[in-house]
């Protein structure tokens, strides 16, 4: 089952460059297949967006219940050497919870020149000290609209991805899978891309 509701004023245009302010919200409920078996997993968010003059200002918030997907995690599965594989750590039980949010805000100061930033952040198995994570971003960017069909973007992410309880590790093995969490969330770099959108 899918939901959504949402509710806007139009300043003026239309499609997707249409300036408006706009609130959301949405609801997602159903099973997904894992190992022959069907397990329960709920979605839902609540969001807001502003467009007008060249200033985008947009935010959501969401929340998920259920089978979660939670990474690719130690220990690894020997599929033969020298090739390693991680194991897909998939979290089924039905308590399982997790939640995240973004901000996003954009400035077009130019006609065809526009920057941009953002921070989005999302905590997975929030119900459970020892399995949380947090994961988050910030986005610098920029965009040059060379057409109304051709455009080029820069980003830069400086991204993290955190162990949020590490003193909830009590057994040594517990703490041995913590620090290898620890050492791969410390792994993780910031990231630069480059983007052409072209619309034919």
């Amino acid at each position: 089952m899918t939901a959504r509701v949402q509710a806007a004023y139009v300043f003026q245009s239309n499609g997707p460059k249409r300036e408006d302010v706009m609130a959301y919200a949405w609801h997602q409920e159903g099973k997904r297949a894992y190992g022959g078996t069907d397990y329960a997993r709920i979605r839902e968010g609540i969001g807001a967006k502003y467009l007008r003059n060249g200033v985008r200002v947009g935010g959501e918030y969401m929340r998920a219940k259920g089978m979660i997907y939670v990474a690719p995690t130690p220990q690894f599965n020997d599929i033969g050497a020298p090739a390693y594989e991680p194991v897909d750590f998939v979290a089924l039980d039905s308590s399982n919870k997790a939640d995240g949010y973004y901000l996003d805000v954009g400035w077009k100061f130019a006609p065809k020149w526009e920057v941009d930033l953002r921070y989005d952040e999302l905590s997975k198995m929030t119900n459970s000290a020892y399995d949380e994570r947090k994961a988050s971003t910030w986005t610098l960017g920029g965009q040059y609209f060379y057409s109304p069909k051709l455009r080029f973007a820069l980003n830069y992410e400086i991204r993290d991805i955190k162990v949020v309880h590490p003193e909830a590790q009590l057994t040594n093995g517990q703490k041995i899978q913590g620090t290898a969490a620890e050492i791969i969330g410390g792994s993780v770099g910031d990231r630069l891309s480059a983007q052409m959108t072209w619309v034919f």
